[in-house]
């Protein structure tokens, strides 16, 4: 937890430079099971049959699949804890405002089975999606980027501009894989950060932001962490 608003600024540009060398590192990854079998069928693929290759080292081979099931199970646990939290609280407790946290809580522990079932149930289809799923989410993840930045660097930017870069860009990477996921010869990725950006700055040079909400904004961040600091006992 940051102690404060200048420690979560940088803990947002490390999150941000941690996924960029991580989506590098499996590009290369990518590029090199390509390179090491051009007659690969399946690009889901690609990373069992290098780590079962002769050029890995069995010890090392097997270190990285304990990782990638190890970080593959913390991920889902938190997508499901984060879905039944979404779930339970900005959905059900909406819906019945005076609903108590127990109530909320079971909600909750109902929602993680659920999801679970249902991605065992979409898992089963066995539809060879992994690889475009992979590369579609972190394509539709980049509408977030600028306006995220935005929010905790540029006092400028306005919700406005959030939201119409939020949508306008997602819309425009599912129109890009309707159509082939291909412009100017540049994938649907690279496209989608330009766009964002573009539109996150333009609309918010365009409207005008509420420097009510803004001041409100960084405040309530600032009183937060210092609550969780005295906590913690930072």
């Amino acid at each position: 937890m940051p102690s404060s608003l200048r420690s979560m600024r940088h803990m947002l540009i490390g999150f941000l430079v941690f996924g960029f060398i991580y989506t590098m590192v499996s590009v290369l990854w990518g590029f090199s099971a390509l390179a090491a079998f051009p007659a690969l069928e399946r690009a889901d693929l690609a990373t069992p049959t290098l780590l079962a290759s002769e050029f890995v080292p069995p010890v090392l081979g097997v270190i990285v699949m304990i990782g990638i099931m190890a970080a593959a199970v913390s991920t889902i646990d938190s997508i499901m804890l984060t879905l039944a939290s979404m779930v339970s609280r900005d959905v059900y407790a909406n819906v019945k405002p005076n609903v108590s946290e127990k109530r909320q809580l079971l909600m909750g522990k109902f929602v993680v089975p659920v999801i679970a079932l249902m991605a065992l149930a979409f898992a089963e289809l066995e539809l060879d999606l992994i690889a475009v799923l992979s590369v579609a989410a972190s394509s539709g993840l980049v509408a977030t980027v600028p306006a995220l930045i935005g929010a905790f660097y540029w006092k400028r930017g306005t919700a406005a501009g959030a939201v119409v870069s939020v949508v306008g860009t997602s819309a425009f990477v599912l129109l890009m894989y309707a159509t082939g996921n291909s412009l100017l010869s540049l994938p649907a990725g690279v496209w989608g950060i330009l766009v964002a950006s573009v539109l996150f700055v333009g609309v918010s040079l365009m409207t005008k932001p509420h420097q009510a909400t803004t001041d409100a904004f960084f405040t309530a961040i600032s009183e937060e962490l210092g609550k969780k600091s005295l906590q913690w006992g930072l």
